[in-house]
């Protein structure tokens, strides 16, 4: 009768241990992965070489789950972080987290600060002047933690992408370059023009038209004569003025030279 009894208490021990080893094992089955519990998504966006916009990222978690805020009601908490890596110029500021609502957690006194459901962050986008138009793919990732009334898991992070076009020149942006092919006007006579000026071109070349070219350009005599008197009218320029004491001290110095030689010099 006691073996019997014995023998049967063990096999009830045994069958709650199984019991309880398949309740663990569902509800470690039922927790879903990161990328399950949290789905982001990046409208895409246009912005100007130069210019500035603003990108939104929709965080949608799953129903009866949660995310900490940012900032977290307490310090020991994980904040939800939404971060953008730099591509091409563009790169992004400060995230504008959203607004966040109380919950009261069975395990937890105090009410946390949350993000269920839907929840959209902003993130603002800059784009340098030298930013080449086209399309770029930015990448970013989203890191969290998320809880439900009875635990909360490990921290988790998962991947988004950012379709960005770069197309235009914002007001006010500095132009760093213009296509060698453009001749553009200003309108209403302001501003200035890359067209050649007046006078022509020849092979690619400005001709500007100048006496002084066309005179040495025949080789005469004519030629050498007016660059002889172009080299003594530079003895009027202002910086001559100085050296001539300087020059007349040094040739009148000479005593024992006849004026005649004196002045000659």
């Amino acid at each position: 009768m006691m073996k019997r009894a014995l023998f049967l208490g063990v096999v009830l021990a045994l069958l709650s241990a199984a019991v309880a080893s398949a309740q663990l094992g569902g509800a470690q089955s039922a927790i879903p992965a990161a990328k399950d519990l949290v789905q982001a998504a990046a409208t895409p966006i246009t912005i100007a070489v130069g210019g500035r916009a603003s990108a939104r990222v929709t965080l949608r978690v799953r129903e009866g789950w949660h995310v900490n805020a940012n900032p977290p009601a307490l310090d020991y908490m994980i904040p939800t972080v939404v971060k953008l890596t730099a591509v091409g110029g563009i790169t992004a500021g400060p995230p504008g987290y959203p607004a966040a609502h109380q919950q009261k957690l069975s395990f937890e006194e105090t009410p946390m600060l949350v993000y269920d459901g839907e929840a959209v962050v902003t993130l603002p986008l800059t784009a340098t002047s030298d930013a080449a138009q086209g399309a770029y793919t930015l990448r970013g990732t989203v890191s969290f933690q998320s809880c439900n009334d009875q635990v909360c898991l490990a921290p988790a992070s998962i991947p988004f992408e950012l379709a960005v076009t770069v197309a235009g020149v914002a007001a006010g942006a500095p132009v760093t370059a213009v296509p060698a092919d453009s001749t553009p006007s200003a309108p209403g006579g302001s501003g200035f023009a890359t067209a050649p000026p007046a006078g022509g071109t020849s092979g690619g070349a400005t001709v500007v038209d100048n006496p002084i070219a066309r005179l040495f350009a025949g080789g005469s005599l004519a030629a050498f004569l007016g660059l002889f008197f172009i080299g003594l009218a530079l003895n009027l320029t202002p910086c001559v003025y100085p050296m001539l004491g300087v020059t007349v001290s040094i040739f009148g110095a000479r005593k024992a030279a006849p004026p005649m030689q004196v002045f000659g010099l």
